[in-house]
C-alpha cells in the first residue's frame, strides 16, 4: 500500500488540458485542494480517531490539539491521522505500507547485495536533526527591537531576559565559565558583541576580531572582546593591526577589565574617522562591558549606523486586545 499525501501547502492543484495546438487550455479540473481549515469535517476526523480505540494515536492528537488549538494545522493533522489508522486497519499481516514524506537524505551504496525476501539493501536513509541554538545575537536583536518599539514611552517598557548576565558580576561569571568549560569558551564574546548590536564573525576570535558593525555606505567597525584581567597597550596595537588588515575604519576594544595606564593614550594615536555629514569619532574606542550593559549600542560611537544590522521596529500601538500566538 502506498500513500502520497498532500503536504499542507495551502494551495489548490488543477489538472491542465492541452489545446489542439499543444498549448495549455483554459479549461481545467481541480485535482485536489491542499488547503485545510478547522470545520465540521476536521472535528469529525478527530472524533473518528477517538473512536478508533488506538490510545497512542489519540493521546498524541489530543496533546497537539491542546497546544495548537483548533486551527488549520490541527485540521491537517486530524485528516492525516484518521486515514493512517484506517490504512493500518485494513492492512494484511503480510502487507507493507509506504508513506511518502519529503526532505529525506538518501545515501546510495556503490556495492550492495540483493535479498530474496525483502528489498535489497542498496542505500541508507539518514535522518538529520539540528539543534536549535538561540544565539546571543538573536536575543540582543529582540531586546533592541523592544526598546525601539517603546523609544517614545520608555517608562512603559519592563522586561527581563533570563539566561544572560544581568549585572557586571554575572558578566564576570560568564567569562570565568568560558575559561573553565570548553562549551562556553566563546559564549562571553558572542554575548559581548550582542551588547553593541554587532554581527558575530564567522569564526569567533579569528584574528582578534569577534564582531563587526557595518555603517555608512561601505564602512565597517571591528569589535575585539577581552574577558581577561591582563589587558594592556599591546592589545590596542593588535587591534590597530587588525583594522589595517581588514580595512576597517573603526575599532572597538570591548573589555571586561577597565583599561590600564597607557591604553587610552595609545588608542588616541590612531586619530579620528570622519564620515561625511557626521561628527568625527575616534578610530579606536575603548568600551567597558559595564558601560555596554548600561548603554548598549550607544556605548560605541558609530556614525551613520546601518539599519540592516537591526531594523527599527514599528511604533508600538497601545491596543487593548492582543492577538493569539497560534
Amino acid at each position: 500500500m502506498y500513500l502520497d499525501p498532500p503536504f499542507n501547502s495551502n494551495a489548490s492543484y488543477n489538472k491542465l488540458f492541452k489545446a489542439p495546438d499543444g498549448k495549455d487550455s483554459l479549461a481545467q479540473i481541480e485535482a485536489f485542494d491542499d488547503t485545510w481549515s478547522w470545520n465540521e469535517s476536521a472535528e469529525q476526523a478527530f472524533q473518528d480517531v477517538r473512536r478508533s480505540g488506538n490510545v497512542a494515536a489519540l493521546t498524541m492528537l489530543q496533546a497537539m490539539r491542546s497546544f495548537l488549538g483548533e486551527n488549520d494545522m490541527m485540521a491537517y493533522l486530524s485528516m492525516m491521522a484518521v486515514r493512517m489508522l484506517e490504512l493500518h486497519r485494513v492492512l494484511k499481516p503480510t502487507g507493507s505500507l509506504y508513506l511518502h514524506c519529503d526532505n529525506e537524505v538518501v545515501w546510495k551504496r556503490t556495492f550492495a547485495h540483493g535479498s530474496a525476501h525483502k528489498w535489497g539493501p542498496v542505500h541508507d536513509t539518514m535522518l538529520f536533526y539540528s539543534r536549535i541554538d538561540v544565539t546571543h545575537l538573536a536575543i540582543g536583536l529582540i531586546e533592541k527591537r523592544l526598546r525601539d518599539a517603546y523609544r517614545e514611552r520608555p517608562d512603559d517598557l519592563n522586561f527581563k531576559t533570563y539566561g544572560v548576565p544581568q549585572d557586571i558580576e554575572g558578566a564576570r561569571n560568564l567569562a570565568r565559565r568560558g575559561r573553565t568549560e570548553g562549551r562556553h569558551y566563546f559564549e562571553f564574546e558572542k554575548w559581548a558583541v550582542s551588547l553593541l548590536a554587532g554581527e558575530q564573525t564567522k569564526n569567533t576570535g579569528d584574528g582578534g576580531i569577534d564582531g563587526i558593525i557595518p555603517f555608512g555606505k561601505k564602512s565597517m567597525a571591528v569589535v575585539s572582546v577581552k574577558a581577561g584581567e591582563n589587558v594592556g597597550v599591546a592589545m590596542i596595537r593588535d587591534l590597530r593591526g587588525a583594522m589595517e588588515r581588514t580595512g576597517a575604519e573603526i575599532g572597538i576594544f570591548l573589555t571586561l577589565t577597565p583599561p590600564k595606564g597607557g591604553m587610552a593614550a595609545e588608542a588616541a594615536t590612531a586619530g579620528q574617522h570622519e564620515e561625511p555629514g557626521f561628527t568625527p569619532v575616534p578610530r579606536i574606542q575603548i568600551v567597558t562591558i559595564e558601560d555596554a550593559m548600561a548603554l548598549r549600542d550607544r556605548a560605541a560611537q558609530i556614525p551613520a549606523r546601518l539599519g540592516s544590522v537591526q531594523k527599527v521596529a514599528p511604533k508600538q500601538k497601545n491596543d487593548a486586545d492582543q492577538g493569539k500566538l497560534l
